[in-house]
């Protein structure tokens, strides 16, 4: 599964192709494996399978967190991340449950709506930093902003998940221990940022997983359920705060420890891109089965193009990167992170057994699992994307422009529209004429921005010249 190439993104596609291999392998295990299994078997297998999916999610965040850096002295540019990513979060999430209140068949409350709807909004911290790494993606500006986002963006997410609780079952005292532990965990990552000196070596990051790992299920067994910490944040936390261990030069040979520092590398390397493998096959084996959600009463044409709508807005909601930075990067690069951004996965996975758990019924559950299930094959496609538009190097700002408002405005423009079509057509056509109307915000969005890159002198997310080799005489 190696990648053959440099690192600025010249890769070849057999890792990320592997990587899709292994999704799709999991997706079918999990919509066939129900069938075959007793009802309590099936229930030991799926808890069996969510802890081994949170063991590798542990592993990729704590990597994620050793190689994390802050600048301490400017929270403003952070405070404004994380602004950015409550939005990329928050968006696909009021868009989705939005369509499900005005355009599912049946009574569906906002708070019902909001909360399985919430399964929109994270991305996909694991599936994204894995893949971005196969694409050779690693020293780009796209990588380096993701990492804050994408963690900042499942931050937001189990912040969200606090509220809406409160709203469902009402105020209970694990809803104070859950943030409790949020912020706790924050507050040690930021004041504790890589101050603890500890071994990361492959074999000990991987120890550091499962005491990760355990110490969660320890912290839900000893609530009786009540509190569950997802192993994403403390995960990364404990990345952060360990400094790597200075070596010893005296015992230092030249040539050999050249040579073993190599052989070392080569071997963590093979070990990361294994985890990422099984990891994809877990995240997909997590999904929840279809057949187990089928109550919603939806023709097979019906279903797919209620699916596509809410793909749309999934992907239209993280699209909000492309509004900011543009003192940072120019457009092909902040596209590319948009692309970056789109990839959901266990996260939303676990928002959607939340919501079933929590008593959430009707066709919005089959919807929830059917477009999570989309996304999830549409995940190589994202990055394959990014890979295309973003650059090796750190991009260059544009020069300033207001491009933002006539973004919005499309933006507006047709999103309004589809919401009052969806809320003024009968049940049956409704969803066509919102579907086309989602793809209309698409093509006007997208063509918004190419002709605003046009007008700047050059479309910013064609790809490069080839390169033109000159004969001196």
């Amino acid at each position: 599964m190696a990648c053959t190439g440099n690192s600025s993104g010249n890769c070849t596609p057999q890792k990320l192709h592997a990587l899709t291999a292994m999704l799709m392998i999991g997706l079918v295990c999990s919509q066939v494996l129900p069938m075959l299994m007793s009802t309590e078997a099936h229930d030991k297998w799926g808890k069996a399978i969510d802890l081994l999916t949170n063991l590798c999610l542990s592993f990729i965040m704590i990597n994620v967190g050793y190689e994390f850096d802050i600048d301490k002295s400017n929270v403003k540019n952070y405070a404004k991340d994380y602004l950015v990513a409550s939005c990329a979060a928050g968006l696909p999430w009021i868009f989705v449950a939005a369509w499900f209140v005005h355009a599912l068949p049946g009574s569906m409350s906002w708070s019902a709506a909001m909360l399985i709807a919430c399964f929109a909004a994270p991305t996909s911290a694991g599936i994204l930093f894995s893949m971005l790494e196969a694409a050779g993606l690693k020293e780009t500006w796209l990588f380096k902003k993701a990492r804050i986002l994408a963690v900042l963006d499942d931050i937001a997410t189990l912040l969200f998940l606090v509220p809406l609780k409160v709203l469902m079952v009402g105020f209970h005292w694990e809803v104070v221990g859950t943030t409790s532990i949020i912020v706790l965990l924050l507050y040690t990552a930021w004041n504790k940022l890589h101050s603890i000196s500890m071994p990361r070596s492959c074999l000990w990051t991987v120890l550091y997983a499962v005491a990760t790992t355990t110490a969660c299920e320890l912290v839900r067994r000893a609530t009786w359920g009540h509190i569950k910490v997802e192993v994403l944040l403390p995960a990364f936390t404990l990345g952060c705060v360990i400094l790597m261990q200075p070596t010893d030069p005296s015992c230092e040979d030249a040539e050999s420890s050249e040579e073993d520092s190599e052989n070392k590398d080569a071997q963590e390397q093979q070990i990361k891109s294994f985890t990422s493998a099984i990891f994809m096959l877990l995240v997909g084996m997590s999904m929840p089965s279809l057949l187990n959600t089928a109550n919603g009463h939806f023709t097979p044409g019906t279903m797919a193009l209620h699916v596509i709508v809410v793909t749309v807005f999934m992907t239209i909601g993280k699209m909000v990167p492309l509004l900011c930075y543009s003192d940072e990067a120019d457009f092909s690069s902040r596209f590319a992170l948009c692309m970056g951004m789109c990839p959901r996965g266990e996260v939303g996975a676990g928002v959607i057994v939340i919501a079933v758990k929590m008593g959430i019924t009707g066709p919005a559950v089959p919807l929830s699992v059917a477009s999570l299930a989309l996304n999830l094959m549409l995940s190589t496609g994202f990055v394959t994307s990014a890979q295309r538009w973003a650059k090796p190097e750190m991009p260059k700002v544009p020069a300033s422009g207001c491009h933002r408002r006539r973004v919005v405005t499309l933006f507006l423009a047709g999103f309004i529209p589809m919401m009052i079509v969806a809320k003024s057509f009968s049940v049956g056509d409704k969803v066509l004429a919102a579907a086309m109307s989602a793809i209309l915000t698409t093509w006007l969005l997208t063509k918004g921005n190419t002709l605003w890159a046009k007008t700047r002198g050059k479309v910013r997310g064609q790809l490069p010249p080839p390169l033109v080799v000159v004969q001196v005489q």
